[in-house]
């Protein structure tokens, strides 16, 4: 095989150029998108509507007092509450934005292996959940570190008590 019948001829990497240039485009796109329509979001009331819940029940004597599916539902089990004690001293306003610049931050550490031109829009797309303040950020977190060890999991019992499941699957079973 000689150097000129090694390479692709011309057209076909001009294809995959032009591939390659449109689908980062439309990447970006996508994600400006999605980050405006975050931003009305946001001015329409809907900024830290979780995180406000996990305020509340560390501030309320019964934190199920709001039913699920309303407004400030606490749907998670107590140990949470006392996990997030500490930080739900601050006024509501501090601990949301406590809790959006942590969420923020395990986001861009997670897409950094990305680089710019995928982990930027990436990171746009995940303005939804900073918005609402839920705690899947930290569920990723988690899901990365228990690959080798198991204590992350730890974490994942005391917000979604099924992330139990998920240590146990990817084991293999016991002869």
């Amino acid at each position: 095989m000689t150097a000129a019948t090694a390479t692709a001829p011309a057209p076909a990497r001009l294809g995959v150029r032009i591939g390659w240039l449109a689908s980062t485009a439309a990447a970006w796109l996508l994600a400006i998108g999605f980050a405006w329509f975050c931003w009305f979001a946001v001015h329409g009331g809907v900024h830290g509507i979780d995180s406000r819940a996990y305020w509340l029940a560390a501030h309320r004597a019964d934190p199920y007092r709001a039913a699920p599916g309303t407004l400030d539902a606490y749907l998670y089990p107590p140990p949470f509450t006392l996990l997030i004690w500490p930080l739900a001293r601050l006024p509501l306003y501090a601990f949301n934005e406590v809790w959006l610049l942590a969420e923020a931050a395990v986001f861009a550490w997670l897409l950094r292996p990305l680089g710019l031109r995928w982990g930027v829009p990436a990171f746009l797309m995940c303005f939804a959940e900073l918005i609402v303040g839920n705690v899947h950020a930290f569920l990723a977190l988690v899901m990365v570190f228990g690959v080798r060890r198991g204590a992350p999991w730890a974490f994942a019992l005391l917000t979604k008590v099924a992330t139990g499941a998920a240590p146990r699957a990817r084991r293999p079973p016991r002869r």
